[in-house]
């Protein structure tokens, strides 16, 4: 008899605490903050004389953080300030060395499935701008400012009440940047870890 109680106690306790932490939470405000490992795809380059090329860039960097507000029910949003970095592996016939860099403003949505309890899968959109900018050696320093957007999924792990740790996977692209010499692409996947702290 003590086993089938010790294992009905457990299931209580369990279910207790994520309806507990499920109870403390309501509607709110919440900030962000994640870091994590870019993959930036080989960019197709148009040079101003309709010549074709490619580079190939090296696994960047990449931070966020956003201030959000939870509706509850599981729906969210938020304003996100990006920043991601690449070094350039390979770039263009000529060998040419540089970086790339982007920072962005997006607006996010997100539904969490499970609320309240202890771990929590989310899935999430956003669209926004960023400014995407070459460093490439000879030709310097060229940037512009497009349209983009961006899809994220993940787990929710809650640490308290009120403090979440977040793994996450992210794709965010762009429209290609047009630079004064060359045309470009931007597409990235990043894998990211970060807490979510509400107030």
């Amino acid at each position: 008899m003590k086993k089938p109680f010790a294992v009905l106690l457990a299931m209580a306790l369990i279910l207790g605490m994520g309806v507990s932490i499920a109870m403390a939470q309501g509607p709110g405000m919440y900030f962000s903050g994640n870091v994590g490992a870019i993959w930036l795809k080989d960019s197709d380059v148009t040079w101003f004389d309709g010549e074709l090329d490619q580079a190939e860039f090296d696994t960047g960097v990449g931070f966020t953080g956003a201030f959000g507000y939870d509706f509850g029910a599981g729906f969210r949003t938020e304003i996100e300030l990006g920043f991601r970095f690449n070094d350039v592996d390979r770039q263009f016939p000529a060998g040419l060395d540089g970086e790339v860099y982007s920072s962005s403003v997006m607006g996010n949505a997100f539904f969490d499935f499970m609320p309240g309890y202890q771990v929590s899968p989310f899935i999430g959109a956003g669209i926004g701008f960023a400014n995407v900018e070459f460093d490439v050696d000879f030709w310097g320093e060229e940037d512009d400012t497009v349209f983009a957007y961006q899809f994220m999924g993940g787990v929710s792990f809650a640490v308290s009440y009120n403090m979440f740790v977040d793994i996450q996977y992210r794709y965010f692209a762009t429209e290609d940047p047009d630079f004064d010499y060359f045309e470009a692409e931007y597409e990235t996947h990043s894998v990211m870890g970060g807490f979510r702290m509400r107030f």
